[in-house]
């Protein structure tokens, strides 16, 4: 598991976060997927199959808190190059979200 501030929000403990979305975001449960997708969009010894990513969108895809996500992560890598991105968020790839207009803003 990376030790980055951009990978997924972390699993929050009810009593410190409350009614906060990283709650009901759809991926708690499902960090190994990301990892996974994680390691493929860096890897470089060989080509992937992007199954892992695939499973991670469309966990996005069907979230409550996809915008707070995506408004998080263009926030945090506000000024990042793509490689230092990490992961899924918000339904969009490192690369995706290095060329959202916000990104760059």
């Amino acid at each position: 598991m990376r030790n980055s501030p951009l990978w997924l929000p972390p699993k929050p403990a009810p009593s410190t976060r409350g009614d906060d979305w990283h709650n009901r975001a759809a991926c708690i449960g499902h960090e190994r997927t990301f990892d996974d997708a994680d390691l493929e969009q860096h890897t470089t010894s060989r080509k992937p199959t992007f199954d892992a990513t695939n499973d991670a969108l469309a966990i996005c895809g069907g979230c409550p808190v996809k915008t707070q996500c995506t408004n998080d992560a263009l926030r945090i890598e506000k000024g990042t190059r793509s490689a230092e991105r990490f992961s899924i968020r918000g339904g969009l790839t490192p690369t995706e979200r290095a060329n959202t207009k916000k990104a760059t803003a």
